[in-house]
C-alpha cells in the first residue's frame, strides 16, 4: 500500500502538470489572484527568450572551446559542454536532483507501459485468478483491463514528467553555463553599484 500510495502521488502531481500547467485559463486566473499582469509573466518557452540565451551559450561555449565565432556549433554540444562545466565547477545537486528524478520517471513509464502489456497478454490467455492469503480470486476481464487503461495513463503522465524533469535540466545547465564562471562554480564579477 505504501508503495502504491507513492507512485499515486507521482501521478497526480503529474497529472496536475499536465492539466494545469497548459491551462491558459487557469494560468490567467491565477496570475491575477497572485497580482501579476500577462505582461509581468516570463514563461520557461517564451520564443523572444529562448533563441536569445541558446545564442549567448553558444558564443560562451565556443570560447571555451577555443572554436571561432564564426563556426557552426551544434546545440547539443552547447548542452553537454554546459552540463559537464556544471559538474566541474562543482555546483552539481540540482543536476542530481534533475537526473534522479529523469530516471525514476523514465524507469516508471517503461515498466509500467512493460507491465500493461504482461497484463494484456494474460487477458488475452484467459481466466486469471490470484490467490490471496489463502483464498482464490478470479480476476475479471473488465478488471484487467481497468488496471492496463491506468498503467498507460501513468506510463503517460511518468514519461511527460521525464520531458519535464530533462528540460528543467538542461535549461539549467545552459543558464548555469552563462551566469558562473570558473572552477569554483563562482558567480561572474558584477561591476560595483555606484555609492554616493
Amino acid at each position: 500500500m505504501v508503495v502504491i500510495a507513492y507512485y499515486t502521488g507521482h501521478v497526480v502531481q503529474g497529472l496536475g502538470n499536465v492539466l494545469l500547467d497548459n491551462d491558459s485559463a487557469f494560468r490567467a486566473k491565477l496570475n491575477s489572484i497572485r497580482g501579476k499582469s500577462k505582461q509581468s509573466e516570463v514563461s520557461s518557452g517564451d520564443p523572444e527568450l529562448l533563441p536569445v540565451i541558446q545564442n549567448a551559450a553558444a558564443l560562451k561555449a565556443k570560447k571555451l572551446m577555443g572554436i571561432p565565432p564564426s563556426d557552426e556549433l551544434p546545440v547539443r554540444w552547447v548542452r553537454d559542454l554546459a552540463d559537464e562545466l556544471v559538474i566541474q565547477w562543482g555546483v552539481s545537486t540540482e543536476r542530481e536532483v534533475y537526473l534522479y528524478r529523469e530516471g525514476f520517471y523514465r524507469g516508471s513509464a517503461i515498466s509500467l507501459l512493460v507491465f500493461a502489456l504482461c497484463l494484456l497478454i494474460r487477458a488475452i490467455r484467459g481466466v486469471t485468478v490470484i490467490n490471496f492469503c489463502g483464498q482464490n480470486h478470479t480476476v475479471e476481464m473488465s478488471e484487467l483491463l481497468v488496471v492496463i487503461a491506468l498503467c498507460l495513463i501513468a506510463s503517460f503522465i511518468f514519461n511527460a514528467r521525464f520531458n519535464r524533469f530533462g528540460k528543467h535540466h538542461r535549461k539549467e545547465a545552459i543558464l548555469c553555463l552563462l551566469l558562473l564562471d570558473g572552477r569554483q562554480g563562482k558567480p561572474k564579477s558584477v561591476p560595483d553599484a555606484v555609492t554616493d
